[in-house]
């Protein structure tokens, strides 16, 4: 998220039909600011944090990504503690730039970009039996 001009607080993502000429903010965001490196930093930056944070105070955490792999190359994440696929391959979707593959998917429809109930209900299973295995 980011703050425009006026000090609205702006999300920042790509419209469906990721024609970013809808929007000179995101537009401009993603044209001299975005790219796949600085994703990467801030994942593993706010992971880092997150987990620092739960070890404090002794929170047990557990992560799944949504949409995107995650390549972790820094030091720093415990990644034993990442779902080890995205919500993305449990709704069995492989390529999140081809979103028309996504329009029927039973757990998205019929939203664009973000799970609907079923989706949510699965995800859930998946990580609760996870946790579970892991908890023992």
């Amino acid at each position: 998220m980011l703050f425009d001009w006026s000090g609205n607080i702006k999300e920042i993502k790509v419209p469906a039909d990721f024609n970013l000429s809808i929007d000179p903010v995101i537009s401009n965001w993603y044209k001299y600011f975005h790219n796949d490196h600085l994703d990467q930093f801030s994942l593993h930056k706010t992971l880092a944090t997150l987990q620092r944070i739960c070890e404090q105070y002794n929170i047990r955490d557990y992560y799944i990504s949504g949409w995107t792999d995650i390549n972790f190359n820094m030091i720093g994440v415990d990644t034993k503690k990442m779902y080890p696929d995205t919500c993305l391959k449990l709704f069995g979707g492989e390529n999140l730039l081809e979103p028309d593959s996504l329009t029927d998917n039973l757990y998205i429809y019929p939203n664009v970009s973000h799970p609907n109930p079923a989706g949510h209900i699965m995800i859930a299973e998946h990580l609760y039996h996870w946790i579970f295995k892991r908890e023992i």
